[in-house]
């Protein structure tokens, strides 16, 4: 390969085998891990690595994991795509894969859960730009508690590894990671919540001005009536203050796997105002 060339005095043809078994070794001790990479980072900037892997098409070193910098070429490729607004959700998906396995993964995680996430909030969108057209205030409600909350999970995570990334600067990715903030900003806010709003508050206003509430969905203020007054066993509530539905998915969905026990999950509308001297009290007898 051209990206490749004057580098043929580093390499031992007769000892490859023998090299390849030795650095993964080495990458599999924990306790030796980060002399490695300190002797990786010397040798790319010694070679130029980063600067003749930028010349190559992703799938030329996707899976290879013995410089960190692959990582970063890696980052700056799909950052740089996504800054062009070329999204291609399941090429990322794929990549996020196979890099979380391997050897830095860990240096780079929170760039990487925040590309896999833009992947994510891109391919909502590619499969939902004409939802926003449901003509009644129950659909608007069903459809956003089976896949709507969907978008806001991605959102946060997205936030979250952004966040996480500002504790550790990266000088070569950072920037690049602010622009996917703005891609990432753009379709949540601009797209997302301006569209879903917009639906709910034209489908939903009559029902408001005319009864204060939906019909139909369960509500706030009848929990105590359906859930507890008349139940058969001891029944304990935690309220959770402000949490999100779906963050209650998520949790449900862990409960699910980490105790093996049966978990439902239902919703219902709160009270107004939305806060919490009302939706406590809402949730009391008497």
């Amino acid at each position: 390969k051209e990206a490749f060339i004057g580098l043929d005095n580093f390499i031992s043809s007769p000892h490859e085998a023998f090299c390849f078994q030795f650095i993964e070794d080495w990458i599999r001790n924990t306790n030796e891990k980060d002399s490695l990479y300190q002797l990786a980072r010397y040798i790319e900037k010694e070679v130029q690595l980063d600067e003749r892997l930028m010349k190559l098409d992703l799938f030329h070193f996707e899976n290879n994991e013995a410089f960190p910098c692959v990582d970063e070429v890696i980052l700056i490729k799909i950052m740089t795509n996504i800054k062009n607004d070329i999204i291609d959700s399941e090429e990322i998906t794929n990549i996020y894969e196979k890099r979380r396995v391997l050897a830095w993964y860990e240096k780079f995680t929170s760039y990487y859960e925040g590309v896999y996430n833009m992947g994510k909030i891109k391919g909502f969108y590619d499969k939902n730009q004409a939802s926003f057209h449901i003509v009644n205030a129950r659909e608007v409600w069903k459809s956003y508690t089976d896949k709507f909350y969907l978008m806001d999970t991605y959102y946060r995570k997205f936030q979250r590894a952004y966040q996480k990334s500002l504790e550790s600067s990266n000088i070569k990715l950072d920037d690049l990671f602010k622009v996917t903030v703005e891609r990432a900003e753009g379709i949540y806010k601009h797209w997302f919540l301006d569209k879903l709003l917009t639906n709910w508050s034209n489908v939903s206003a009559r029902e408001f001005e005319d009864y204060g509430k939906i019909s139909n969905i369960k509500h706030q203020a009848d929990f105590y009536r359906d859930n507890i007054k008349n139940a058969k066993t001891k029944t304990y509530v935690i309220i959770s203050d402000a949490m999100r539905y779906e963050v209650a998915k998520e949790l449900a969905i862990e409960l699910k796997q980490d105790m093996q026990c049966k978990i439902e999950i239902d919703d219902m509308a709160g009270i107004f105002p939305t806060i919490t001297p009302f939706g406590m009290a809402a949730l009391l007898p008497n």
